[in-house]
């Protein structure tokens, strides 16, 4: 295996750019590039490289989606305000809704940390990777033929997002597309596809 050079660094970084924002799991590409750069493994990827490769898409989603998450920080104080002073609000906020709902769909992501190390070292299967990003590809076909939902994060249950929740815990796998999961599981609940 060799080390971590400029060039697989830059080619990294434009795979992890190019990939993230669709559904076709960022991760698998990555592991593939990994392989075929000849650093793959979890020894050979500093774990800082890593961190700042995910980094620079939290920087971009900041970026694309700011006032909704402004919206959200600013509900996230203002309900932590309601309950010291014990009022409520008399209709919830659409931004403090989808906090809990955000929250809720979190929840089964615990339930992958004790298989989290397991998890990681099928990146270096290539084969599983492979499978992995076939299983993407028929989940987002699968979707494609739903009928086509109404709900939206106002009309959504905590059940529909404690499920697309199950949805991302399972593409914790690479090759398995977070986003394309979640798209694919909102789409199966019921959600409006925008």
């Amino acid at each position: 295996m060799s080390f971590l050079t400029l060039f697989s660094s830059v080619l990294l970084g434009a795979v992890q750019g190019v990939t993230e924002f669709l559904p076709v799991s960022s991760s698998g590409h990555l592991a593939i590039a990994e392989h075929l750069l000849n650093v793959s493994g979890a020894s050979s990827v500093p774990p800082f490289f890593d961190v700042l490769l995910h980094l620079g898409t939290l920087f971009a989603v900041f970026a694309a989606y700011w006032e909704d998450i402004r919206d959200m920080i600013l509900e996230f104080f203002y309900g932590v305000s309601d309950l010291v002073h014990r009022t409520t609000p008399s209709r919830v906020p659409p931004a403090r809704r989808m906090i809990l709902l955000i929250i809720v769909g979190t929840l089964p992501l615990f339930a992958v940390l004790p298989i989290k190390d397991t998890i990681e070292t099928l990146g270096d299967n290539m084969y599983f990777v492979a499978f992995a990003l076939l299983v993407t590809g028929c989940l987002l076909f699968a979707s494609d033929h739903v009928r086509r939902g109404r709900k939206t994060e106002r009309s959504a249950s905590m059940l529909d997002a404690l499920l697309v929740g199950v949805g991302q815990a399972v593409a914790t796998c690479p090759g398995i597309s977070r986003s394309g999961t979640t798209i694919t599981a909102g789409c199966f609940v019921g959600f409006d596809r925008k």
